[in-house]
């Protein structure tokens, strides 16, 4: 579900998101936010599995000695 909203950016901002809707052809403001929040939400993710894999590897290298 979509929800409408009133957004201020400042000028690097809304060049940045200008830039960002031109490279991936994205017509619409509200879409292009949304795909920059799936993005950095996916990227978090990854991060964040990183570290727990790197906490098991500790964790192992512990264990197996």
């Amino acid at each position: 579900m979509k929800q409408r909203r009133k957004i201020s950016f400042d000028v690097e901002t809304n060049h940045y998101l200008t830039d960002y809707m031109n490279e991936h052809h994205i017509r619409y403001l509200g879409d292009a936010i949304a795909r920059i929040c799936r993005e950095h939400q996916t990227l978090k993710d990854e991060k964040q599995a990183a570290k727990r894999g790197e906490l098991v590897a500790a964790f192992l290298e512990r264990y197996n000695k």
